[in-house]
């Protein structure tokens, strides 16, 4: 849920992540095949369709790999002690 307008810094407000969605959030997370990310992994569609952060031709796959790796852990252990998330991007 958003936290309120005064948290937008232009990219959108930050949200709240209760408890048991980010329960979902890990078990979906953790589900996702790395094989399957670099078979979907196309620069070209993701330029189109402005996925942040842009730029996946430079970025590469590596960098997607990286941060996918980067929310199974935070995702995971917010999940096992039952914490919420707050996302925000900066």
């Amino acid at each position: 849920e958003p936290l309120g307008e005064e948290t937008d810094n232009g990219q959108g407000q930050a949200r709240f992540i209760h408890p048991a969605q980010v329960k979902v959030l890990a078990t979906f997370v953790h589900a996702v095949p790395r094989g399957q990310l670099k078979r979907a992994f196309d620069p070209k569609a993701m330029a189109k369709a402005d996925v942040y952060p842009g730029a996946w031709d430079q970025i590469g796959l590596e960098y997607a790999l990286g941060y996918l790796t980067r929310l199974q852990g935070l995702y995971g252990r917010a999940s096992d002690q039952r914490q919420a998330v707050i996302v925000w991007r900066s």
